[in-house]
């Protein structure tokens, strides 16, 4: 019997917001929330999440003191789960198997325990177990009070799209019947963006959307900028979805031969492979992809070979292609799962949505898709794509 993997609810919190309302808004407005960090005599745009999500940070760590100390990477993933849950009602008493997935894990701890050593040579005593990337799937069961499995993994910036992947293979397995995928990224330090900006890739654009993925781009500069956000994906087996139901059809995943610092081929070998798997995985053809929500950063390189990717495997036309990291900003971790949430509204509201800038792809108008086809690639050149198909 086939087993049908249905998304029962989606969490997040991000430069968007942190409720379905507010985040669809958000969308509709099309506005970049974005700030300025300066590090020594440079300047760096950064977003952010939402200043009301922010609120709801301050909440939880009001209402739970014990987190005050926790890393915010691990916060937000709470944060999200709860937002999640609470769409889920009785369902939260299943066990679950949690997947956390997180480009950089524990960041801000970590960092700010590192420059202690530094100075001092002596680091607080809970400084190892709240620096691993295993604290945050743990934090989320406790806090739930959840018993099953937990995973933690960093697959850079695809992590959170992997852990999708996991739940794919967990559910149609039959080893589980309950996951809860997450992506969470809190990195908006100095070092961090540091490292983004000796690799060439960050922004300096100077008006109002610092971060341009997709964009005709006779300049060859990039876009990248660092957001923030976590999202949390409720999924479940069933036999037969109901009307409605958005089921995760399909999943595939590619990888690239390592030959520069991004580890990307100027044809998206990797995004070429994952796309075809999961196209064939889910026993469609690319003509049945209504649309393609692309990993694209804002990097030249790697935007034109994920364009390149798209055009051999669905030629022309192509689908309506589009991305919201212009408003998001690229979180890393988090980054494939929003791209799920924004295949969500797309597939269940009447939500128009174009790049606000001439983009390499035609922006087509097509409503309420019925398959969107999702990818995420991350550095080291690992590459994963996913369907959802509403029902």
């Amino acid at each position: 019997m086939d087993k049908y993997i249905v998304i029962e609810a989606i969490g997040s919190v991000s430069a968007l917001g942190a409720d379905d309302q507010l985040i669809f808004d958000s969308l509709k407005a099309g506005k970049c929330h974005f700030q300025q960090r300066s590090i020594g005599k440079e300047t760096y745009p950064l977003i952010p999440i939402h200043s009301a999500a922010e609120e709801m940070v301050k909440n939880i760590l009001q209402k739970f003191p014990k987190y005050k100390k926790s890393d915010r990477t691990a916060v937000l993933a709470i944060l999200a789960s709860e937002i999640c849950f609470a769409k889920m009602g009785s369902q939260k008493n299943a066990e679950w198997i949690i997947n956390a997935g997180s480009s950089r894990g524990a960041t801000n701890v970590w960092e700010t325990s590192h420059s202690q050593f530094i100075e001092h040579q002596k680091v607080p005593v809970k400084s190892s177990p709240l620096t691993t990337l295993g604290n945050i799937s743990t934090h989320v069961a406790q806090h739930h009070k959840i018993q099953g499995m937990q995973i933690d993994h960093s697959i850079t910036c695809s992590s959170g799209l992997q852990a999708l992947a996991n739940a794919y293979a967990w559910l149609r397995s039959g080893l589980s019947d309950h996951f809860l995928a997450l992506g969470t990224e809190s990195a908006l330090t100095d070092f961090t963006i540091a490292q983004m900006a000796a690799l060439g890739i960050y922004s300096k654009e100077k008006d109002a959307i610092p971060c341009k993925p997709c964009a005709e781009n006779p300049d060859k500069t990039n876009t990248f900028l660092l957001g923030e956000a976590a999202v949390a994906i409720a999924l479940s087996n069933k036999s037969k979805p109901t009307e409605g139901d958005l089921i995760l059809a399909g999943m595939g995943t590619g990888s690239e031969t390592l030959s520069n610092p991004t580890s990307i081929s100027p044809y998206g070998d990797g995004f070429r492979q994952s796309m075809l798997k999961a196209i064939g995985n889910a026993r469609m053809q690319p003509d049945d992809i209504d649309m393609i929500i692309p990993h694209s950063p804002g990097t030249y390189q790697g935007d034109m070979a994920e364009y390149n990717a798209i055009q051999s495997v669905f030629g022309d036309p192509l689908p309506k292609v589009i991305n919201h990291k212009f408003l998001t900003g690229h979180t890393l971790g988090a980054s494939g799962l929003l791209s799920v949430e924004l295949g969500y509204h797309l597939m269940t509201k009447n939500l128009e949505f174009n790049f606000p800038y001439p983009a390499l792809y035609p922006q087509t108008s097509k409503l309420q898709p019925q398959t969107v086809l999702i990818n995420s690639m991350g550095f080291g050149g690992n590459s994963v794509s996913i369907i959802l198909k509403k029902v």
